[in-house]
């Protein structure tokens, strides 16, 4: 069975850093659709919540013991977003984004959480055991962000759960090819996607997490290579069937790769995370169906010791673990695996540059 994986340590406690929010109240003995409902600030998310059965119902829902948080857009963050209202599968797999199956206070957060939303829908999220797509919600002493938008007024107490008002609409997290086109760093590396046909294997993964080399990664790597051995490189930069969100790395574990090895994972302790050569630049780059880090070199292997990859257990929902870790097991090799050669892609990079690769 395919899980997240997540350290020990994730889970072992919560930061209570104060966060100088601008406290609202609401009235505790209603529920969050009425809360809103009275806000006039917040009357286009409610207007989309009259007309999704589902998410209104729940977040009506005043009779079961069963408690939400709602990140509410704002009517001005409304005002500056971009979907199609008259879509109505789409609005609601919008409103199930910033809906999470429990409540969860701003003093409960760490510094980085990864919730699990309602957005389970296989149209627009497939990660592992059916899990529904995430929010990264980060915290420190001045601010809260849920994905890339800010709370501006945290904590409104409602019988049935919790309200944060965000500034920003949360846009679903697309599918992998759509994010990495549209990242000004990937630009090469989504060009070698689209020339290998390599996004509909990606993208049919249920869980990934892919190590994506910048421009400046693959720029000026000298001549030899073929399409094949590329393809083998490309595949060396992908960890099929599992999802691995930042913080969630631990230091010494392997990742077993579509290509087939495995990659060393390396955490030394100030904040960075390594995997092989390479040190992860931008982490934690949400698509439907896992996440990307970009990174500052091509991946190469090595002769590092490696320890087969604990997938660990299933996490809760409060983006913790609970029961059993799981155990590592070790594999030593006596025998270095061969390197790729730094030159590897150069011919392909050198015809891309002149547009000689698309057909």
């Amino acid at each position: 069975m395919m899980k997240f994986t997540l350290p020990i340590a994730a889970a072992l406690s919560l930061f209570l850093v104060p966060v100088p929010f601008v406290l609202a109240t609401e009235d505790p003995s209603t529920t969050i659709a009425q809360n809103i409902g009275s806000n006039p600030d917040l009357s286009t998310l409610y207007d989309l919540l009259l007309t999704q059965q589902p998410p209104h119902a729940i977040l009506s829902n005043s009779t079961s013991n069963a408690t939400y948080t709602l990140f509410a857009p704002t009517n001005r963050a409304f005002s500056s977003a971009q979907f199609d209202r008259s879509n109505q599968k789409a609005v609601q797999a919008l409103l199930a984004y910033h809906i999470l199956p429990r409540a969860v206070s701003s003093s409960a957060l760490q510094p980085v959480n990864y919730l699990e939303t309602m957005l389970n829908d296989t149209d627009y999220v497939l990660l592992p055991d059916k899990h529904g797509q995430v929010v990264r919600v980060t915290k420190n002493s001045n601010q809260v962000l849920v994905n890339d938008a800010n709370v501006t007024s945290a904590d409104l107490s409602s019988k049935n759960g919790v309200v944060h008002i965000i500034d920003k609409v949360l846009a679903l997290p697309p599918l992998f090819l759509v994010a990495i086109r549209a990242n000004p760093n990937l630009t090469t590396f989504a060009s070698i996607i689209d020339r290998f046909n390599m996004s509909s294997t990606i993208q049919n993964y249920t869980g990934v997490t892919l190590f994506a080399p910048t421009n400046d990664a693959l720029n000026g790597v000298p001549t030899t290579g073929n399409d094949d051995d590329i393809k083998k490189l490309i595949s060396y930069h992908i960890v099929p069937d599992t999802t691995i969100y930042y913080a969630y790395f631990t230091h010494g574990s392997a990742l077993k790769t579509e290509e087939g090895s495995k990659l060393s994972v390396s955490v030394p302790g100030n904040g960075s995370v390594r995997i092989n050569n390479a040190s992860i630049q931008t982490p934690d780059i949400l698509i439907a169906n896992g996440v990307v880090h970009t990174i500052d070199q091509i991946l190469q292997k090595n002769s590092t010791n490696q320890t087969a990859i604990d997938k660990g257990p299933t996490p809760n929902a409060n983006g913790t673990v609970s029961g059993s870790t799981g155990s590592q097991s070790e594999s030593r090799s006596s025998t270095a695996f061969p390197s790729f050669s730094p030159t590897l892609l150069s011919s392909f990079l050198t015809g891309l540059s002149l547009g000689l690769l698309f057909v």
